[in-house]
């Protein structure tokens, strides 16, 4: 679990279940080595997003490296907004942005 700490209105609160939840913060804080990071290819997978979609029928779909890269790009180069700012965005429920 991470405990945001951003306002965010209305938090809900929680309680970590213990032999359940394990807090993010405290895992990070034991940690003791750290990997180094990977050069992937573009097209190398990112995530699989499970979704039955408007068939009705239940399937997996694989987005790679690229929309990420995309994304970085695109925030600054077109919509001139720089890291730490905030910018809205809004679609169907279900879609990736």
């Amino acid at each position: 679990m991470v405990e945001r700490t951003e306002s965010v209105g209305d938090a809900v609160a929680y309680e970590l279940k213990a032999g359940r939840d394990l807090s993010y913060d405290s895992l990070l804080a034991r940690q003791t080595t750290l990997a180094a990071p990977s050069i992937l290819p573009t097209n190398a997978p990112l995530y699989t997003i499970y979704t039955s979609g408007t068939t009705g029928d239940p399937k997996g779909i694989l987005r790679d490296q690229s929309h990420a890269v995309m994304l970085a790009y695109s925030m600054e180069s077109f919509y001139g907004v720089e890291p730490g700012e905030v910018f809205f965005a809004a679609s169907d429920i279900g879609w990736v942005v």
